[in-house]
């Protein structure tokens, strides 16, 4: 996912004054930034539950 060619459409969109076309690029702009953090924020997360219940099983005491 970019980000420059919707922020780079935004400037030239604005420069030239059309106004609908600045304001689609940057609402795509604001949905590619959140899709970004929700997914950097959900890989930390299961990275976060995969170390949990690696740690939590190299605890246990071995049986036998």
């Amino acid at each position: 996912m970019t980000t420059v060619p919707a922020a780079a459409n935004v400037a030239v969109a604005a420069a030239y004054g059309a106004w609908n076309d600045a304001g689609g690029s940057a609402l795509q702009l604001v949905i590619n930034l959140c899709a970004i953090v929700l997914t950097g924020l959900l890989t930390l997360v299961v990275q976060q539950v995969w170390w949990w219940n690696l740690a939590r099983r190299s605890r246990r005491p071995a049986a036998g």
